[in-house]
């Protein structure tokens, strides 16, 4: 395979060489280091990164991948990438090599600051509803690690997750995974596996470095930005929109789902760049409040999706949620017209320009039915409201969960 095709998807800079050099394997361990391989140097100092790089250049390595500056006067013949993160840049190559599991099923990214938990969880039901087999993940769990990996509403089997991690384990150990990349492995395997048709990923933390973003997605949505998790995705809320907006693919359409003049030019640089269309929900859905009186037992609140002035402001639809659940407007996340048409019969094959995905149900679009009963159904566990000031509400907290 070419550098070019290894390295589709992945950010990076043509430091020396050709984007024409064959690699026909990748490693992570200099000691392996031989004639037409590409080495990633996934060690964290700059110093390492020059000690690795030059042993790997002695031996032959065709190509270098790194993540620092480092001295390369000595390695005239090796083609150089720089990277801004080799771990990121290692698992999209390993994914263009060997075939990533998540190419072979459609997908739909999810990330924001808050509300993107319920958004995936109500894609999810919306999907299932209209006929499909569905895959969800979602971070975190509350009382058992198997919530976070849903197929048709139902957790992974234990079993499933013992035989990958005793398949997996010396491999994951010696790459240093996090628990969250070795979940996200985890998902992933599983949803194809299960003959997933269609699968909807929130990511973890951010979405330009998360794990998650291996994906290439049919649409992407992105809830909100708020003031969260500073000390790593910056300290604006410029900074860090710009995080979130990672996950914005080449010629993707994505969702926003609150707009403010303070991020808007943020998402609208991003997918001006990738040639993305973009649509923010709040032109074209108002989510409407008909009860918000604090009772005990608290009522059913309902929510109209009331239309507005857009090209997507015509699906109805009435969502009932119970009195603690967010009401925050829901973003679509998946506009009917943007969305490519649908192959008929189920053994037919959809593709997005990343190569056939897995057979899907047979084609329909969600009918008014699908939206509403999708968007009543799903429960999303701890999502708290506020309910009173007195007593306060830890005690009640402490109650919900023992229950």
């Amino acid at each position: 395979m070419k550098l070019e095709q290894l390295l589709e998807g992945v950010p990076f800079t043509l430091v020396q060489g050709s984007l024409d050099t064959e690699v026909q394997d990748i490693i992570y361990d200099s000691r392996k280091a031989a004639p037409g391989l590409a080495f990633v140097c996934i060690v964290g100092t700059q110093r390492d990164s020059h000690e690795f790089a030059a042993d790997c250049a002695a031996k032959g390595v065709s190509v270098l991948v790194i993540q620092h500056d480092i001295d390369l006067s000595a390695m005239p013949g090796v083609t150089v990438v720089k990277v801004e993160s080799s771990r990121y840049a290692m698992a999209l190559m390993s994914g263009n090599l060997f075939g990533n599991p998540s190419r072979q099923m459609t997908m739909i990214g999810v990330t924001g600051t808050n509300g993107k938990g319920s958004v995936s969880h109500m894609l999810a039901s919306v999907l299932q509803q209209a006929g499909y087999r569905t895959g969800l993940y979602t971070s975190p769990h509350l009382r058992d690690f198997r919530e976070r990996i849903l197929v048709d509403g139902e957790m992974i089997p234990k079993q499933k997750v013992v035989n990958f991690v005793d398949k997996h384990y010396d491999c994951m150990k010696e790459l240093g995974l996090s628990f969250f990349e070795m979940s996200t492995a985890l998902a992933f395997d599983y949803f194809d596996q299960s003959d997933v048709e269609v699968a909807v990923i929130e990511t973890g933390l951010g979405g330009r470095l998360d794990a998650t973003n291996l994906i290439i997605p049919i649409v992407s949505v992105i809830t909100n930005i708020g003031l969260d998790h500073m000390a790593l995705l910056g300290d604006t809320l410029p900074k860090i929109a710009a995080e979130k907006a990672g996950i914005i693919k080449k010629s993707i359409p994505v969702v926003i789902g609150e707009k403010s003049d303070e991020y808007n030019h943020v998402f609208d640089q991003a997918a001006t760049a990738m040639m993305s269309k973009i649509v923010y929900a709040e032109n074209d859905f108002a989510c409407i409040n008909h009860s918000t009186e604090i009772q005990h037992p608290a009522p059913p609140r309902q929510q109209s999706f009331q239309p507005g002035t857009g090209p997507y402001g015509q699906l109805p639809g009435t969502q009932h949620t119970d009195g603690n659940r967010r009401h925050r407007p829901a973003a679509p996340g998946n506009p009917a017209d943007d969305q490519p048409a649908r192959a008929h019969g189920r053994h037919a094959h959809r593709r997005f320009g990343h190569g056939p995905a897995r057979p899907v149900a047979e084609a329909r679009r969600q009918t008014s039915h699908d939206l509403r009963y999708g968007t009543q159904r799903p429960r999303h566990p701890l999502r708290c409201g506020t309910v009173g000031r007195n007593p306060p509400p830890r005690p009640l907290l402490r109650t919900g969960i023992r229950q």
